[in-house]
């Protein structure tokens, strides 16, 4: 896949990201099981990291490099997420869902690096 596919994916993913935040309140079938949500949020920003990964790789950045920028581009995007969603009716910042984004770019760079370790 050429670069600019793979980064027409990353904007995608983070338009649907952006797009399903901006619903005026979550599904209730997610609010009922609890930490289902915090699942979600890592699962999500978990493939979203590695979407950004590969675009980042595809662009000639080193594995180890890409896996690191796209943990932070996953922490930073996912905090830009809970911050949008303190204008959206309905719904609220969070902390622990923050954390989840973070911890699931984290982890697609622990894989990425175990990966390439092992």
């Amino acid at each position: 896949m050429n670069p600019w596919a793979r980064w027409a994916v990353v904007a995608l993913f983070a338009a649907a990201i952006f797009a399903a935040s901006s619903t005026p309140r979550p599904a209730p079938a997610i609010a009922r099981v609890p930490g289902l949500d915090k699942v979600l949020h890592f699962a999500v920003f978990f493939l979203f990291a590695a979407c950004v990964q590969s675009a980042l790789t595809g662009s000639g950045l080193s594995l180890v490099h890409a896996a690191a920028a796209a943990a932070a581009a996953a922490a930073l995007y996912g905090a830009s997420d809970e911050i949008h969603q303190m204008y959206v009716p309905g719904r609220c910042a969070s902390w622990g869902d923050w954390a989840a984004d973070a911890a699931g770019g984290i982890a697609l760079a622990a894989a990425v690096l175990l990966r390439r370790s092992g």
